[in-house]
């Protein structure tokens, strides 16, 4: 939440906002709230952990601007 709403005074009409937190769908409808004028895609990364060697991690997307 705190990520959304710092961001949502700078975001312009029609920005694309993914979010990869791990929360409650109470939490992710928040979100959306807080972002009245983005277009907000919701992303979990999955693939059995993170790893910064450089190995792509896959993510999988959902919400109507998801394609993009």
């Amino acid at each position: 939440m705190a990520a959304a709403e710092g961001f949502a005074p700078a975001a312009p009409d029609g920005v694309l906002y993914v979010d990869l937190n791990s929360t409650a769908p109470q939490v992710k409808e928040a979100v959306v709230a807080a972002l009245p004028a983005a277009r907000v895609v919701d992303g979990v990364m999955t693939g059995g952990g993170i790893r910064l060697d450089g190995r792509r991690i896959p993510i999988s997307l959902a919400g109507p601007d998801a394609g993009e």
